[in-house]
């Protein structure tokens, strides 16, 4: 040990930094400012070809009040409800046959693989919805 340089915190830091720097900046490019984009356009009245107009929350109200939008919002969290419980009793299942095959819950054969893949999808579905 008497023979090894230990290099300073700082200078890893640096380096640390700037090799994190271009997926910070992709993030920011990619994600964060078209989020920001988005909540500003939600809040006005906005069509393209003119100045956005401020509105504020009457967008939103006036969304609330949409029939067709409620009933879209109920199908879809029956929808998350019926993948979760399918996914779930997949997840189940699986453990039960891992358990019955005296394996370590991961799938090492083909019945192991299709039952935790699938659980695995269906909760990649929900997500995605």
């Amino acid at each position: 040990m008497a023979g090894k340089k230990v290099r300073s915190k700082t200078h890893s830091d640096k380096e640390a930094y700037i090799m994190i720097l271009p997926a910070y900046l992709i993030f920011t490019i990619f994600i964060l400012i078209p989020i920001g984009m988005v909540l500003y356009y939600s809040l006005t009245d906005f069509n393209m070809y003119q100045i956005p107009e401020f509105l504020g929350l009457k967008n939103y109200m006036k969304l609330f009040h949409d029939s067709e939008f409620l009933t879209s919002v109920g199908n879809t969290l029956l929808y998350t409800v019926v993948t979760l419980t399918n996914g779930i009793g997949a997840l189940i299942s699986s453990t039960a046959l891992s358990g019955v095959q005296s394996r370590p819950f991961f799938p090492h054969g083909p019945l192991h693989a299709k039952h935790y893949v699938h659980g695995m999808c269906v909760y990649g579905v929900a997500v995605a919805v």
